[in-house]
């Protein structure tokens, strides 16, 4: 009695287990030029010279995301520069935020030890990350 219970226990563990592999392997799947496989959620996101093994798209399939185009035209202007200790990229307080490069670069310049020797200066774009530990 036991182990009739045990075996069907266990074979409808693996008809949940099967089932819930099919429904995640929605999506698309192709093939490159050198015989790998390859798959990804959306139909966009293949690129456009595989997109012939994927058949018609499919009435359900989400639209492609669309991009706005920048206003402006052209690339962002640097509005201010970071301070960046390399290899420690992941740990709170290893990059600030200054308004010009050449703040940033006498910042540099005052680092000792360590961590002048990992410190950089690069120009930013990103409005977001100025004013975070700001000097």
């Amino acid at each position: 009695m036991v182990a009739r219970r045990l075996a069907s226990v266990l074979v409808l563990g693996a008809l949940v287990l099967a089932s819930g592999a099919e429904a995640q392997v929605k999506g698309y799947r192709w093939v490159d030029d050198e015989g790998t496989v390859h798959y990804a959620s959306r139909r966009d996101q293949v690129p456009e010279r595989y997109r012939s093994q994927l058949g018609a798209p499919k009435p359900g399939d989400p639209p492609a995301p669309r991009l706005a185009p920048r206003v402006s035209g052209r690339a962002s202007v640097p509005t201010g520069c970071i301070l960046r200790l390399r290899g420690t990229e992941r740990a709170r307080g290893s990059s600030f935020s200054f308004a010009t490069c050449d703040a940033c670069r006498k910042a540099l310049r005052e680092l000792r030890g360590e961590d002048a020797r990992r410190g950089e200066c690069f120009a930013s774009a990103i409005a977001d990350e100025l004013g975070k530990g700001r000097r």
